[in-house]
C-alpha cells in the first residue's frame, strides 16, 4: 500500500458502547446458562427452553453477540416449567425441539441424553407442555444456530415492534439491537 500505519489502537474494533453493549450481552448469556441465576430471568430479551443438546447454548451466545441477553434451561416435562417463568412475559420465552428421526446412531453416540429424551417421547411431552404454556416451539432439527436466533429474533422484532427489550439496555438510550460494532 506504500502507506505509513496509522498507529491508533482500535481503529479496527473501537470499543465503543455497542461492543461493551455486546460483551455485556454475552455475559448475561453464560451467567444465565442452563438454569443458572433463574432469578435474573425477568430481566432477559429472551429464554429458551428444550430439552438437552438441542442448541440452547449455542443459540443464546449467538443472540448476545447480536445483543440480546438470553437465559436458557433444560425442562424435564415430568417436572413442569420453572415456576420463575411466571416473572417472564411469556411472549419472551421460546420452546425449541427436535425431530425424533434425528436420532442416528451417530446421534446417539455423541448426544445420548438427547437420543433418550427423544426415543423416550420425553420430545412430545415437552412439546405439548409448552404450547399448553402459550410459549411458541421451534423445532431446530435441521436449523442452522445462526437460523434459530433469527427466527427468535423475528418473533420478538413482531411481538415487540418498538423494540422494547428488558435486559441490557442499548448504547445511546437507544431500544434498537443492531449487534455488534465489528
Amino acid at each position: 500500500l506504500k502507506m505509513n500505519p496509522i498507529q491508533t489502537p482500535g481503529v479496527y474494533m473501537p470499543k465503543d458502547a455497542r461492543y461493551f453493549h455486546t460483551v455485556k450481552a454475552v455475559q448475561f448469556a453464560l451467567e444465565h446458562d442452563n438454569a443458572q441465576d433463574m432469578l435474573d430471568w425477568e430481566h432477559a430479551d429472551c429464554v429458551l427452553l428444550g430439552a438437552p443438546m438441542v442448541g440452547k447454548t449455542a443459540i443464546s451466545v449467538f443472540l448476545g453477540t447480536m445483543g440480546w441477553s438470553c437465559a436458557n434451561a433444560t425442562v424435564n416435562p415430568d417436572e413442569g416449567l420453572p415456576k420463575v417463568l411466571d416473572n417472564v412475559d411469556i411472549r419472551r420465552v421460546f420452546g425449541l425441539i427436535s425431530a425424533p428421526e434425528a436420532v442416528t446412531p451417530d446421534l446417539k453416540r455423541k448426544k445420548q441424553a438427547q437420543a433418550e429424551c427423544i426415543e423416550c417421547g420425553h420430545m412430545d411431552a415437552l412439546q405439548v407442555l409448552l404450547k399448553e404454556s402459550g410459549i411458541t416451539v421451534l423445532d431446530v432439527t435441521t436449523m442452522p444456530i445462526e437460523s434459530a436466533a433469527n427466527q427468535v429474533i423475528k418473533c420478538l422484532d413482531e411481538r415487540f415492534p418498538d423494540h422494547m427489550h428488558v435486559g441490557i439496555h442499548c448504547p445511546n438510550g437507544s431500544n434498537h439491537r443492531e449487534g455488534p460494532s465489528w
